[in-house]
């Protein structure tokens, strides 16, 4: 995946949906620079219904987003996640976790 470029956010979806799991929910970090994908974490893979990239009681995820971003020189990332279903209207979960 390293390499791509994200000229925009067509761009990001397209990719977000290549790399989705049809049959569980995932969480992932992109990390780009200037555009392109210079990283990425998986989160959760294992999940048929959610996907959790951060748990209020663990605060140091956050940290350690930030710590890679600055590892890999990267000047920002995006949060992708999907929805095995198709519908990607965002759930009770999700809404509850924002």
């Amino acid at each position: 995946m390293n390499g791509i470029s994200l000229k925009n956010n067509d761009d990001i979806v397209v990719l977000a949906k290549l790399i989705g799991d049809r049959k569980f929910e995932t969480s992932r970090i992109i990390y780009v620079k200037d555009g392109i994908v210079v990283g990425a974490d998986n989160f959760t893979i294992d999940k048929t219904t959610a996907s959790t990239i951060y748990d209020k009681q663990d605060k140091i995820a956050f940290y350690k987003i930030n710590d890679k971003q600055e590892k890999l020189n990267a000047d920002g990332y995006f949060f992708v996640h999907n929805h095995p279903s198709g519908d990607s209207s965002p759930s009770f979960a999700d809404k509850k976790s924002c």
